[in-house]
């Protein structure tokens, strides 16, 4: 599979970053609501040859209003309240945790076929997350579903880390070798 072609496939795919297959820099394009990705460099702590997506959770912010003083209580000479002061409420967004990047491992191209995508969109619907069709193809409903099964995990993202593919079944967990 030439370079060119791997990264088509990822973009069509929605598959986040896939430095072994691409080795160049490409842009994911699709959905709005889909992570930004990345086909170049690994995060720092990442290992080169997986494939690793980006994606941006969005900052907590909430409504505060204030009560602003707009003109001070009029006061008389003897210290009496000769007016009321005039205030007016003001409202602000206020940032409660910043926003963040986080980087995941994915599943690489060659480990996204269609029976793989079938047996995604079966365990997404078992699980509550998926009403469609059984395609096998990777569409708007499956990621907003991937999205849905993700986001109580920890990832907001639309794009099947390699974790929650692990934990649906998907791929092969590893095993860790004892003493």
């Amino acid at each position: 599979m030439s370079t060119r072609t791997a990264a088509l496939a990822c973009a069509l795919l929605g598959l986040a970053a896939c430095q072994a297959a691409t080795g160049g820099s490409v842009a994911r394009t699709g959905l709005a609501s889909a992570p930004i990705a990345t086909f170049a460099d690994p995060p720092a702590d990442g290992t080169a040859g997986q494939c690793w997506g980006k994606a941006g959770q969005a900052p907590v912010v909430d409504t505060i209003e204030e009560t602003v003083l707009v003109e001070p209580p009029g006061l008389a000479i003897d210290g009496t309240l000769r007016t009321e002061p005039l205030t007016r409420i003001e409202t602000r967004d206020a940032v409660i945790v910043p926003g963040s990047e986080i980087w995941f491992e994915t599943l690489c191209p060659d480990e996204v076929t269609p029976a793989r995508l079938a047996s995604l969109q079966r365990a997404l619907t078992v699980r509550g997350h998926y009403s469609g069709p059984v395609t096998g193809t990777l569409d708007a409903a499956t990621e907003a579903a991937v999205r849905a099964y993700q986001t109580p995990l920890g990832l907001e993202s639309g794009t099947l880390s390699r974790a929650a593919a692990e934990r649906l079944g998907l791929v092969v967990t590893p095993v860790e070798s004892g003493p």
